[in-house]
């Protein structure tokens, strides 16, 4: 948790770590607003790694930061996220509407199966098979080579991704002992059936049009301008939900960071206070 006002909860999107509070929407926003701040399951912070044979892991997600919000008495607030953060803010939305008032939704991921099953086959599927055919250090040693690329600016599509679990054993140094520990075989399953749920609708965290369609909180879209988070992803999920603005920012042609978080932090300042300030 950072300062104290209205709740602000990020939801870190793919196996990314929570936004930080030194980067630019945690440092702007804490001047505001309690950020929450989570590392979901299995993600690149510093929660264990661990075998999971949950059917929906999103779901599971969505239980647990609605267990922290209770925990912590936060109440309702702004639930926000990029990518699959996006996905599981709508599935907030859908599963706890009593912790949501307002939804930020940052890139959300395209609903087009065969470029979520390319994302699934070079992210999932690929660490899957070092499990299979070889062991889970080598699994390791592929997290630990995209993660080396992730510095140093050489990552290529997906390597972000599957850079997850180098991160998540710096974020916390006893996850390499849980994770040599796991199953070759079963570790494998678990990432295919992540990479199934990619796929089908896991860009929208597993809901239908209809019960994307049933969210009436006010939700600002920023969408994306990548293979993976294509700007149609953004006006899709504007045209379905009843009470939704979309930002422009991704059709400026901004070239640096310090840009774009220049032109898009007025746009959320404006939503916030207009929906949980």
């Amino acid at each position: 948790m950072i300062c104290s006002g209205p709740l602000f909860a990020w939801n870190a999107g793919g196996r990314e770590a929570g936004v930080g509070k030194q980067g630019p929407l945690g440092k702007h926003l804490a001047a505001h607003y309690s950020v929450l701040l989570w590392d979901r399951r299995n993600s690149a912070g510093a929660s264990d790694i661990y075998l999971s044979e949950v059917e929906n892991p999103m779901e599971a997600d969505a239980d647990d930061l609605h267990a922290i919000i209770e925990q912590l008495g936060l109440g309702t607030g702004c639930i926000a996220g990029g990518s699959a953060g996006c996905a599981l803010s709508l599935l907030m939305a859908h599963r706890y509407p009593q912790n949501v008032t307002s939804i930020l939704a940052m890139k959300p991921a395209s609903t087009n199966e065969e470029i979520m099953g390319f994302l699934a086959g070079i992210t999932w599927n690929n660490l899957a098979e070092k499990a299979e055919i070889d062991s889970m250090q080598a699994v390791l040693d592929l997290s630990e080579a995209s993660y080396g690329k992730m510095k140093d600016g050489s990552a290529g599509q997906g390597e972000n991704t599957t850079a997850w679990i180098a991160r998540s054993i710096e974020a916390n140094p006893m996850n390499r002992d849980r994770l040599l520990a796991i199953n070759p075989g079963k570790f494998a399953a678990m990432l295919r059936h992540w990479g199934h749920n990619t796929k089908h609708r896991g860009s929208m965290g597993g809901l239908t049009d209809e019960e994307i369609q049933s969210i009436q909180v006010p939700v600002y879209i920023q969408a994306g301008d990548d293979l993976i988070h294509p700007r149609e992803s953004g006006i899709w999920l504007e045209q379905q939900l009843p009470n939704a603005e979309m930002c422009n920012v991704s059709q400026e042609g901004l070239t640096t960071a310090d840009d774009w978080w220049g032109k898009l932090l007025p746009g959320i300042d404006d939503f916030l206070t207009r929906t949980i300030s």
